[in-house]
């Protein structure tokens, strides 16, 4: 197995990932089942007049869901990451695959956020033309993630396309 340096980590990683040495990610408690729930719910009758806001539901549920799991795969990789290090071995791999179930968890609480805003709306019979998130300038953790998620789209959308790489 090729043993990096921690030039190569902070290259190839972050700025500075030789320097990490443990996990601050928390552990998340168990969720019970709201999305199996949500369904079931539905088909016992007990739901909202509004078939939209069912649907609403359920799209918030599975975004949510997906953020849970994704921050306990990120978590189970940065934790690989580091216990690696108490061995001698670095591994790459570990960390990165962290940063990307990071990455998935951001966009998949983001895409929650605005499917509650859009709900929240909806139930209360009020038009939707802005999103009513947080304010402007609060530094609340949706404003935040919200910042971070711009961030990862950006940078998405800059990164140039396969067809425009010159081949061999």
């Amino acid at each position: 197995m090729v043993q990096l340096s921690p030039e190569m980590l902070n290259r190839f990683g972050a700025p500075e990932l030789s320097l990490l040495t443990e996990c601050g990610a928390m552990e998340l408690p168990a969720f019970p089942d709201y999305l199996s729930s949500a369904i079931w719910n539905h088909i016992r009758g007990v739901n909202h007049p509004d078939e939209a806001v069912l649907h609403l539901d359920l799209a918030f549920l599975r975004p949510a869901v997906a953020a849970a799991d994704e921050y306990n795969l990120a978590r189970a990789d940065l934790l690989r990451f580091v216990e690696g290090l108490t061995s001698g071995r670095r591994l790459l791999n570990a960390y990165l695959s962290s940063v990307r179930h990071f990455e998935q968890c951001i966009g998949s609480i983001w895409q929650a956020a605005e499917l509650f805003n859009r709900m929240a709306h909806r139930v209360q019979g009020l038009d939707l033309k802005k999103m009513t998130l947080y304010k402007q300038g609060d530094n609340s953790d949706l404003e935040r993630i919200n910042k971070l998620n711009n961030v990862q789209s950006i940078s998405m959308r800059s990164r140039p396309s396969r067809r425009r790489l010159p081949f061999g």
